[in-house]
């Protein structure tokens, strides 16, 4: 999506969309006995998905948080097999960066064709140093590693370190937010008036990356998507860029 600055016009951003489970985490462990379909299920009533390691920071993230994390049991992820050595994510991605262990199972295997990926246990019976994945049976019963949105702030106001992890360290600019952010990420601003530049560069807009959720009506306290209101917080994307139209559109 572009918002293009061009026209002067006034978006305000609705109060509408889904609840963030845990604000601010992106990976969480959830015990149990899941299939993979209930994984998926479980995963979606709680906001996120099974984790989609897609890229190499992303399997980082996942690896540090498991490794403080001590002790965690076999973990499902969305990472599936159709036909042998055919691997790809639960959202359609192919597999590219991967974290795969040498031993006893990898995806190379002709013995266990359409598995499912998986983080092997800490500790394991296997002698792999966790976290590596593996590959489990089709039926195979687990717990698995929940990913959900990472919730990047934006407050005009804020006064923090700037880095966008909490209302009180909030990005300011809008543009700040939208460079860091990757798909699946959330946006949340707070109130107040919004520009692409602060310099009156015309070519300047608000391109909101795919698979990106930008979100306004916000105070500024709010810890849900619930809690917000557009009718008291009103988040406005503005192109008067030199603060002179007046409420006239001008080309």
């Amino acid at each position: 999506m572009k918002l293009n600055p061009i026209l002067f016009f006034i978006a305000v951003l609705t109060a509408t969309g889904q609840l963030l489970a845990n604000e601010g985490e992106t990976f969480q462990i959830i015990e149990g006995s899941f299939t993979r379909t209930e994984a998926i299920e479980d995963a979606a009533s709680r906001g996120g998905r099974l984790a989609v390691l897609d890229t190499q920071g992303k399997i980082d993230s996942a690896n540090t948080y498991l490794a403080s994390q001590g002790t965690y049991p076999i973990l499902h992820i969305g990472l599936f097999e159709q036909g042998e050595g055919n691997w790809s994510w639960i959202n359609g991605e192919p597999l590219g960066a991967s974290n795969w262990a040498t031993s006893p199972r990898q995806p190379s295997d002709p013995t266990r064709n359409n598995n499912l990926g998986m983080y092997f246990s800490s500790p394991n019976s296997y002698g792999v140093s966790s976290p590596l994945w593996g590959d489990q049976a089709p039926h195979a019963t687990q717990a698995y590693l929940l990913e959900l949105p990472l919730t990047r702030y934006v407050n005009a106001a804020a006064a923090g370190s700037g880095n966008g992890t909490s209302w009180t360290n909030a990005y300011t600019s809008i543009q700040d937010a939208l460079a860091e952010a990757v798909s699946g990420d959330q946006i949340w601003v707070a109130s107040g008036i919004y520009k692409p530049s602060t310099t009156g560069d015309r070519s300047q807009s608000f391109i909101v990356p795919s698979g990106v959720a930008l979100h306004g009506g916000f105070a500024g306290t709010e810890s849900s998507l619930a809690q917000r209101s557009a009718h008291t917080a009103s988040t406005i994307l503005s192109g008067d860029l030199l603060d002179n139209d007046n409420g006239n559109l001008a080309r």
